[in-house]
């Protein structure tokens, strides 16, 4: 009867989803009923097998053991101390390549990439339909383009239903969504299957997410999880400073050239495309929101004024968040979405920030939860919170739309969002397991790591010595989250862990120029300006995408594969041999510490959808920004100048991760394959067969670890 229960009440709210809309479209009135029966429900009762046990996992992203360690050793990190007392251990292996998707997949599954395909952050299809020669798009989600698909012809068809066809509108009959493309299955599944109640705060690469069935399931997603423009984040920048009007901010935000009459400024909030248009020019634009600016004649004060909304902005403060209702479809098709404000000038200009539009905290549709309406639960409690993943503004620093101390600002609101996440998370969670996700230590230490090293490219004398210590700060706010936890909850089992460390990043290499300058690529376009993908793959062996990876043009897999397979492995070892053997011309190191076959490297189904190498970098170098995307330059190194100034994109062996937890851990060489494993232990759940790892607090001669 449960299980009917369940399921009837799970069909209920996934088609109270599909009314809400596409793109998060709210139709209120059938919103309205659907939520009406929803709350009529028979309290369905779900079980708790976890005999009153506790489980808490703390996720600090990109926390690196050797600060930590001498951040301990001088006493500024109390908390980390207590449990690193009682645990005994600290580094823990990360994966390969160290990068947030592959490394909190590993986390959740308990596989390597070969087993949950995960590889990097860019992925490519290596023989898409149509023109292109290959298809990057982001490894852990994708858009299932609208339509439905013909089992038998393989095809899909976009059919339509006209709607207000005097206006215009049309909506799909089969709407597209957001797939997940991370395979395996997640320990959560294992817990709330047997009985055991589960909370999931703010989770990496698991957007959109999925219910679990069974015990009692709450999630919220973090990185991977959209805007409601459906990038990773792009803000908004206007600006009346006539030479700000002519420059181009490039990937991650726009810029809108706006001017002042009278002291006024009128514009438009730009959203999501508006899809529902028939007219597929206008379908292609995105929805827009009048919105007026009047300026103080004399005061750095600004009033802002759309909708019913009105919010009054002091130069050089971020407002709170406020709503945006973007129409699709008049009167009964909405977007809700939040931003926030910073106004960097009043005076003799106007420059306005616009935070990327967040689906918002507040809309019971907003699909950032399970189940869908938790994170509204939550902000009627805590307040709008970020629902973007990584929501740090990096883009906004790294484009100087912000300033250092701008993006510091920034970081610490979302901090003490996080904060209050927290205190909501231990108010409300009983019994069983709970994760908690901290990114915001890896994000500033991508941006202020790197101030740690004398003569750092990106930044100035005067940064370097203001920043030197800005990572230790950082870390001080772990632990006071940390210290909340214990305090709070010191008699359950608290294991704290991070996927990878950290180190500065110098110089890039720019791996398709090797390439060239040996003879293995040629480019399509001779040019001075890089372009991404400028590769001639009718003479090409080999091309690099992603920030780690290399491909064979292979005959057979790639559209215009030229390398016979027999001589794959020859190829690769010339190239392995040639890439280890290069050394900067600047200085003379050596750039790449590891070459890792993925066949050799990786196991399971999906081996085979990976890069054929992953390149793992020395200390201070990384690939380049124009590699990631096929990019090919004019020179094999080059400075990074970006505001980007660190990162863990190396060799495996260089940025292990942290692992500790309030009681003694027995592993020799902790993994984070271990993570899942030891979850499932700490509730009597055997480790599946699947999973590689063994849980951390057995000994290395028991059963358990050596099954």
């Amino acid at each position: 009867m449960q299980g009917l229960c369940r399921q009837f009440g799970d069909a209920l709210r996934g088609f109270m989803r599909m009314a809400l809309g596409v793109q998060g479209a709210r139709n209120t009135l059938t919103a309205a009923a659907l939520l009406a029966l929803v709350v009529m429900l028979p309290s369905c009762g779900k079980p708790d097998n976890s005999g009153g046990k506790q489980v808490i996992v703390m996720g600090f992203d990109g926390m690196d053991p050797k600060l930590t360690k001498e951040m301990i050793a001088a006493g500024r990190l109390p908390n980390f101390s207590r449990l690193w007392e009682q645990s005994g251990v600290m580094e823990l292996e990360t994966s390969t390549p160290p990068q947030s998707p592959v490394a909190w997949s590993s986390v959740i599954t308990g596989l390597n990439p070969g087993g949950h395909g995960i590889f990097d952050f860019i992925h490519r299809q290596p023989n898409p339909e149509g023109g292109l020669p290959i298809r990057p798009y982001a490894s852990h989600e994708d858009q299932k383009p609208d339509g439905w698909e013909i089992p038998l012809l393989g095809r899909r068809v976009n059919w339509h239903i006209p709607i207000f066809p005097w206006f215009g509108y049309k909506v799909p009959m089969f709407p597209g969504d957001q797939i997940l493309l991370r395979h395996g299955k997640p320990f959560w599944e294992y817990l709330t299957e047997a009985g055991i109640p589960t909370w999931i705060m703010r989770m990496p690469t698991n957007y959109p997410a999925q219910d679990s069935e069974g015990a009692e399931f709450y999630c919220l997603t973090d990185m991977g999880t959209p805007d409601l423009r459906q990038t990773n984040g792009e803000f908004s920048y206007y600006t009346s400073a006539p030479k700000e009007k002519r420059r181009s901010i490039g990937g991650g935000g726009d810029l809108y050239p706006i001017s002042i009459l009278r002291g006024k400024v009128k514009s438009n909030f730009y959203g999501p495309k508006d899809a529902f248009r028939a007219d597929e020019d206008k379908a292609k634009k995105p929805v827009k929101v009048p919105f007026t600016l009047w300026r103080d004649p004399e005061d750095p004060v600004v009033r802002i004024a759309w909708q019913d909304e009105v919010v009054v902005a002091h130069q050089g403060e971020w407002t709170d968040w406020y709503p945006v209702l973007f129409e699709l479809v008049p009167y009964v098709g909405n977007v809700p979405a939040q931003c926030r404000f910073f106004v960097k000038e009043v005076h003799p200009h106007v420059k306005l920030y616009v935070s990327p539009y967040n689906f918002d905290a507040l809309d019971r549709g907003a699909p950032v939860s399970v189940p869908v309406g938790f994170a509204a639960d939550v902000a009627d409690v805590i307040g709008r919170f970020y629902t973007q993943g990584l929501p740090e503004e990096t883009k906004g620093l790294s484009h100087k739309v912000l300033s250092r101390p701008q993006f510091l600002e920034q970081a610490q609101l979302i901090y003490e969002e996080r904060m209050r996440l927290l205190d909501y998370a231990l108010d409300h969670f009983t019994t069983g397991m709970m994760f908690f996700y901290f990114g915001s230590t890896d994000q500033i230490g991508h941006m202020f790591w790197g101030a740690r090293t004398p003569g750092h490219p990106a930044l100035t004398e005067a940064e370097q010595q203001r920043y030197a210590h800005e990572m230790e700060r950082v870390y001080e706010d772990a632990d006071q989250a940390l210290g909340k936890v214990l305090d709070r909850r010191g008699n359950a089992t608290i294991i704290v862990l991070s996927d990878h460390g950290f180190d500065t990043f110098t110089r890039g290499f720019n791996l398709n120029t090797w390439l060239e300058e040996h003879g293995y690529l040629h480019r399509q376009y001779e040019t001075a300006y890089d372009i991404p993908l400028n590769i001639d793959f009718n003479r090409s062996r080999a091309y690099g995408m992603g920030i780690n990876g290399l491909y064979i043009n292979l005959q057979g897999r790639e559209k215009y594969g030229i390398v016979d397979p027999a001589s794959k492995q020859s190829l690769i070892d010339e190239i392995t041999k040639g890439l280890l053997e290069y050394v900067d011309p600047q200085d003379g190191k050596r750039v790449i510490k590891e070459v890792y076959q993925c066949d050799k490297v990786y196991s399971g189904p999906y081996v085979e959808i990976g890069p054929d190498l992953q390149i793992g970098y020395d200390r201070t170098f990384r690939g380049s920004w124009d590699t990631v995307l096929g990019g090919v330059p004019l020179e094999i190194m080059d400075n990074n100048t970006d505001a980007w100034c660190a990162d863990h994109c190396i060799a495996t062996d260089l940025v292990p991760g942290i692992l500790l937890a309030n009681q003694p851990i027995r592993a020799q060489d902790p993994s984070l394959l271990d993570v899942a494993p030891t979850i499932l232990a700490e509730f009597g759940i055997a480790t599946p067969d699947v999973m590689e790892g063994r849980s951390v607090f057995d000994s290395p001669q028991s059963p358990a670890a050596t099954r």
